[in-house]
């Protein structure tokens, strides 16, 4: 027996180490020999080529972008108004906060109308505008020649003192709810490094309104492009960076019928990537307000692919594409406004913030994250909640260190699937109301039947108190169903003293009991229901953009 038992052991080992050697053959051979050849030739040209330089862009324009329109399509046109203008979309610089908002028209910038510049030059019409002045970066203001002097060859503003700069600029007018206003701003150049985020949402669970978190599971890529040296010109070759050609160089090759090949390496694991010590999209960007990261529930690797016309793309440039890819589940702490509750919608956000300064990095949704969004919007669901729509931008804040940062921002708007608090909690605080108040048609000399009611009826809105504080935080403010208790409280203490009142006057003044009687029965129960409605429509009215659907009419929404 002993015997046949080692030999099953020893079957059950000799096939666990024959699937795992072949796992990890098939693992081994995933990968073809182009892809070591380009670690090998990473690791020994880094420093002579300057491989751990990334490609910039270059941005010029006025501090903000066109508004482009979200529609999931790889060529989206920008967005205009009614009277073909373009409109604000982005602000990509601090010095025009506060003097522009997104959503202001731009009529023109310098002598050229925006709604005669074409869908294709939204943002590259900026080149063509600007004339030259004296500006003062520390006084933000443009000076005339006649204000500017010369002291030990700096120019300063005669008026302030402030060191100025020769540059270009330009009058922009703009419109906001119907009045236009102008102002002079200097036109902005500056190299960035410039990437875009897909994500796809897999599932959201566990909105948890106590704690002010919900839980998310997604998948993100954050990708960037190294142009080949080629696609530069001839003087600016000598500075290009090396990383994208050498990646050309490796990944494309002639197989054996002399016909164009490549190889992409994919799924590269974090020792691999830190070995190579390349720039990688997404470095320095995180997910705001996360909370209790499991490192076991996230998982990122990174894949490098060449982009060419040798093998079927359809580019006029040579580039490759560095790809980081983050598959995680992530808690996600949440503002929640909680003054309509349990009638209330709300805005799940999740936000991706860099640590590099706007100057030097900015990100945005990319094109089919739209799509990803709206996939998931219709067809996915989340427990207790409807999900309603979905708003994609990119801006920018300031962070704890003072200086501002780009984000790009998913919203998620859903709204409470309240049936369970009318049927399980608003209709049994009625029928407890009712039933409180039916002692108004009991005799006043039966005072202890009448305050055994009451005083039960009391009780019994006790316990649904301790059913909704279970699952809100302590706030500082009234809910709905906060008011609609606390009323509740008021309307059912208020038989217990007309029970009270009317067995000692039912023997004085017969007269005057009756008369109670009378108004308690006809205005009790009805009056009730009364101030719980008007409750609704105050707050419905107070917050409209928090208000669901079943409300917000009330507020005059849409």
């Amino acid at each position: 027996m002993k015997k046949k038992f080692k030999i099953f052991l020893y079957l059950v080992f000799s096939f666990l180490l024959l699937v795992n050697f072949q796992s990890k053959s098939y693992a081994a051979s995933a990968m073809k020999p182009q892809c070591y050849d380009l670690f090998d030739q990473i690791k020994s040209e880094w420093r002579e080529k300057e491989l751990y330089y990334g490609e910039l862009e270059i941005f010029i324009d006025y501090g903000f972008e066109v508004a482009i329109e979200d529609d999931g399509l790889l060529e989206n046109d920008p967005v205009r108004n009614k009277t073909n203008h373009f409109i604000v979309g982005v602000i990509n610089d601090p010095s025009v906060i506060g003097k522009i908002k997104v959503g202001d028209v731009i009529i023109s910038v310098g002598d050229i109308d925006t709604s005669t510049v074409s869908d294709e030059d939204n943002y590259s019409f900026f080149k063509e505008t600007g004339e030259l002045a004296w500006y003062s970066y520390s006084d933000d203001a443009f000076y005339n020649e006649s204000e500017v002097v010369e002291k030990k060859g700096v120019k300063i503003a005669v008026s302030s003192g402030s060191e100025v700069e020769w540059i270009e600029q330009a009058e922009i007018k703009f419109s906001r709810n119907g009045k236009e206003f102008k102002l002079q701003l200097p036109k902005l150049d500056r190299n960035k490094l410039d990437e875009q985020i897909f994500t796809k949402i897999k599932n959201i669970s566990n909105v948890d309104i106590k704690n002010s978190t919900f839980t998310v599971k997604l998948s993100t890529l954050i990708d960037g492009t190294v142009d080949s040296v080629e696609a530069y010109s001839e003087e600016d070759r000598k500075d290009a960076p090396q990383l994208g050609s050498v990646i050309l160089d490796n990944l494309i090759y002639k197989d054996k019928e002399g016909e164009w090949n490549y190889s992409s390496c994919r799924k590269l694991n974090q020792r691999t990537t830190e070995s190579l010590r390349i720039p990688l999209p997404g470095d320095d960007v995180f997910i705001k307000n996360t909370t209790a990261l499991n490192q076991n529930l996230i998982n990122s690797f990174v894949n490098i692919e060449p982009w060419s016309e040798r093998i079927g793309d359809d580019i006029e440039t040579e580039y490759a594409k560095i790809a980081t890819q983050t598959n995680g589940t992530y808690i996600i702490q949440n503002d929640f406004k909680l003054q309509t509750f349990p009638f209330d919608k709300q805005i799940l956000k999740i936000a991706y913030i860099s640590t590099n300064h706007i100057d030097d990095y900015e990100m945005s949704n990319k094109w089919n994250t739209y799509n990803s969004i709206n996939y998931f919007v219709e067809t996915q669901k989340i427990n207790g909640w409807d999900i309603k729509g979905f708003n994609l931008y990119n801006t920018m804040e300031e962070n704890e260190q003072d200086f501002f940062v780009s984000t790009a921002v998913i919203e998620i708007q859903i709204e409470r699937q309240h049936g369970y608090y009318i049927y399980k909690v608003l209709i049994p605080i009625l029928l407890i109301l009712m039933v409180c108040w039916s002692v108004v048609w009991v005799d006043p000399k039966e005072l202890e039947s009448r305050l055994t009611i009451t005083i039960v009826c009391l009780l019994s809105l006790i316990a649904y108190n301790f059913v909704i504080d279970s699952e809100l935080p302590k706030l500082e403010y009234l809910t709905v169903m906060d008011w609609i208790i606390l009323v509740s409280y008021f309307y059912a203490t208020i038989p217990n003293f007309i029970s009270i009142i009317s067995f000692k006057l039912y023997k004085k003044n017969r007269r005057l009991s009756d008369k109670i009687e009378l108004y308690s029965k006809r205005y009790g129960a009805s009056s009730y229901l009364v101030t719980v409605i008007i409750i609704i429509i105050i707050n419905a009215n107070l917050n409209p953009e928090n208000s669901s659907v079943l409300i917000s009419w009330m507020a005059g929404a849409r």
